[in-house]
């Protein structure tokens, strides 16, 4: 295991969850994770060839979407590339009145950690190697503290059984200078151990079970690295 010594930080600076409401808002912000680094630099006034070369040296941004959780029905057949298709997995099931259809989540590497994997390739592969393990742990934990809020005034918790995740790591900012993040984009429905679905408890997960996710992935990332 390579060992990245950079004493006085931790590996991740922060992580920020937020409410997407509507299946055309998840499109949306799909589309604008998944979208392309060397346009959005343009705009920046970088200049293609020059962020190009940097997005080769980085590895590129959210060259490799996945789907993670253990909420899926079967196999899932919608391309984890295409927004469209990433809105329509994640909001299926949801109800017409139903005001938050996933959540979004990202967490950081601290810059230090960032500007390390840019500058050496062995040291990019096992942040890479981390954050792919940190995600995991962070649906993991998730999944074993959310819980659905049923019956007469939602007094019936319920932990879920599984949940609906669209994941995505970045190298770098969309300005194109490192910056290790990943992506997560959970649908706000889920199977309940008991057989029945529900709306995540969003009060829970924002007060207790978000933040227990951080510290279990920042272990992780401390641990790997």
């Amino acid at each position: 295991m390579l060992t990245v010594h950079y004493p006085g930080i931790v590996a991740i600076k922060f992580q920020m969850v937020t409410p997407v409401s509507g299946p055309g808002a998840v499109k949306d912000l799909a589309e604008h994770i998944l979208g392309d680094e060397e346009k959005q630099a343009a705009g920046l006034g970088l200049g293609l060839t020059k962020v190009g070369a940097l997005a080769e040296i980085l590895g590129g941004q959210g060259r490799h979407p996945k789907w993670l959780g253990r909420g899926w029905s079967g196999e899932i057949s919608a391309d984890p590339t295409d927004s469209v298709q990433v809105s329509d997995a994640l909001t299926d099931g949801a109800r017409t009145q139903t005001k938050v259809h996933a959540w979004s989540f990202i967490f950081a590497c601290n810059k230090g950690v960032s500007l390390l994997a840019a500058a050496d390739a062995e040291v990019a592969a096992a942040v890479a190697e981390a954050m792919e393990l940190a995600v995991a742990e962070y649906v993991r934990v998730l999944e074993a503290n959310c819980v659905v809020r049923l019956g007469r005034s939602g007094c019936d918790r319920v932990g879920v059984a599984g949940l609906k995740v669209w994941s995505v790591c970045h190298a770098a900012s969309a300005a194109g200078d490192p910056h290790r993040h990943a992506h997560l984009i959970v649908s706000a429905n889920a199977p309940t151990v008991d057989g029945r679905r529900g709306q995540i408890d969003g009060r829970g997960l924002l007060a207790r079970h978000a933040k227990l996710a951080d510290a279990a992935a920042q272990f992780v990332m401390e641990r790997e690295l």
